[in-house]
């Protein structure tokens, strides 16, 4: 709208459509810098305690080892309600092979990291997602936790149960069970920890025990069996192929005993169906990493290896027995018992 000044109208000054462009740049710049900082920002491993009319308190303590050694430890916060003992929250990571668009725009943390808090009667009471800070779909994951206890988790062998998550629920429920495991063995010891689990039927691999006798076809056509592996060391890496991150992660081990061993028994087992195309594509990329690859889409022969998770990993010294049986992620230990094995055979 025109103005008048002396007498005359005069238009109005217009800003320059560079003006206006700066001016969105520098919001637009503001608004990422604030979205990563709170992405990139910590929740409170206490904030899972709810006072509930009590008094609480929550301190850090020494960490909590992982039994197998693998992962090597979970930090911990002693949880104190009303003077007494009341538990630990726990937390730790998992790998996120398949950030959103979103995660690596605003440079969110690569791992996802989690807390649970576990109570002094061995019930779960709160789980979190503690990283990257940003509104995800984990509470499907974390919320099927809440209300049970280490019993189930330690009892629990198939994929079905603790089923929900996505990408997460593998990897998950693999963690969350080793924390289990960790948490009755600090607090029964070990012995008592191998007859619940005897008790329960729960299969698992022990350490420095023979690998079970297993027999399969491979889809190149060649016979696999126990006692056929001796002589050798033997990985053998488990996988859902519909799973990204199962996927990634199996090829990922596989990439890396193509490079850095030679003249191992290297088994890759498919758990799905011949007919999908992930299976497909996992055969053909895990067959040119060298891989005899079993599929197993009712995880019949998974279950003769005492093992139905993924991504998972086995290792086998020359006389089949286990020397490592955990995640196939970097964060399980599988790359550094691979390394250790290496060191010791040269």
């Amino acid at each position: 709208m025109s103005q008048k000044k002396n007498g005359k109208y005069v238009a109005p000054r217009r800003r320059s459509p560079l003006v206006w462009g700066a001016v969105a740049l520098a919001v637009i710049i503001a608004l990422w810098i604030t979205g990563v900082v709170v992405v990139r920002g910590h929740g409170d491993p206490a904030g899972l305690v709810s006072s509930e009319g009590t008094s609480v308190a929550v301190e850090k303590v020494e960490d909590l080892p992982d039994r197998l050694g693998q992962l090597g430890s979970f930090p911990r916060w002693k949880v104190t309600r009303d003077g007494g003992f009341a538990g630990y929250v726990y937390t730790f990571p998992l790998g996120n092979s398949t950030p959103s668009v979103l995660d690596r725009l605003l440079l969110a943390p690569r791992d996802v990291e989690f807390a649970v808090y576990v109570d002094n009667l061995y019930a779960v009471q709160a789980m979190r997602q503690l990283t990257p800070r940003w509104p995800q779909s984990a509470t499907s994951f974390t919320e099927q936790y809440v209300g049970t206890n280490l019993y189930q988790l330690i009892g629990t062998d198939d994929d079905e149960t603790f089923g929900a998550g996505g990408e997460l629920a593998g990897p998950g429920r693999q963690l969350m069970r080793m924390l289990a495991g960790s948490i009755y063995v600090a607090d029964v010891g070990e012995d008592a920890f191998n007859r619940l689990v005897a008790e329960r039927g729960t299969p698992g691999l022990r350490l420095e025990k023979p690998f079970p006798t297993f027999r399969a076809t491979s889809t190149s056509g060649q016979a696999l069996e126990t006692a056929g592996l001796k002589g050798k060391y033997t990985a053998i890496v488990f996988s859902q192929p519909t799973c990204g991150s199962c996927y990634q992660a199996a090829m990922k081990l596989l990439t890396t005993l193509k490079t850095r061993t030679s003249g191992w028994n290297v088994i890759a087992v498919a758990f799905g169906e011949a007919e999908i195309d992930p299976v497909k594509r996992f055969v053909k990329e895990a067959a040119e990493q060298g891989a005899q690859v079993i599929i197993d889409p009712e995880r019949a022969i998974g279950k003769q290896m005492r093992q139905v998770e993924a991504p998972y990993a086995v290792l086998l010294d020359k006389e089949t027995n286990v020397v490592f049986s955990g995640g196939a992620l970097a964060q399980n230990g599988v790359y550094t018992v691979l390394e250790d094995i290496l060191k010791g055979s040269q």
